[in-house]
């Protein structure tokens, strides 16, 4: 019996907080956007502030989540405990929607990332496998030349 009213008071304090847990998942959600719209411009200067936002503002998902005694983004409360209260399920199944949308763009956003570091991974290592065959000139202005430096020749007789 006990369990029942500390579930009962867990959902209540989650109620409670809810609308500042929505507000700051959208807020976070746009965020996410514009960072992937960074990602696929391939502008790491303008990246930076969006990085330190998004920190800054999942930061703050995580403590309002805490101050409410949660560790986890989305408590484990049936939705059928909630049909007598539609207004509290209408914000349940919002909030359960922008955290799917969340995971949708962070994976999306992973993935562009990863791409990007596999593109300069490559092209990096094609450089490395051309850089043993550039061409040089010789001592004589002749090009193609590869070898070693010439030998140190003395000029005193």
């Amino acid at each position: 019996m006990n369990d029942d009213r500390d579930h009962v008071g867990q959902e209540e304090v989650f109620f409670s907080v809810l609308p500042s847990l929505l507000d700051h998942a959208q807020r976070l959600k746009d965020i996410l956007l514009e960072e992937q719209t960074l990602l696929l411009e391939g502008d790491p200067v303008a990246l930076e502030p969006v990085l330190v936002r998004k920190i800054n503002a999942s930061d703050l998902f995580q403590s309002i989540l805490l101050e409410a005694g949660f560790s986890g983004a989305s408590p484990a409360f049936p939705e059928e405990s909630f049909e007598t209260d539609p207004s509290r399920l209408a914000l349940l199944r919002s909030f359960r929607s922008e955290l799917l949308h969340l995971s949708e763009i962070a994976s999306v956003n992973l993935v562009i990332a990863q791409e990007s570091v596999q593109t300069v991974s490559l092209f990096l290592r094609a450089l490395r496998q051309e850089e043993g065959s550039f061409d040089t000139y010789g001592a004589r202005g002749n090009l193609g030349t590869t070898s070693s430096a010439p030998a140190m020749v003395s000029t005193r007789g």
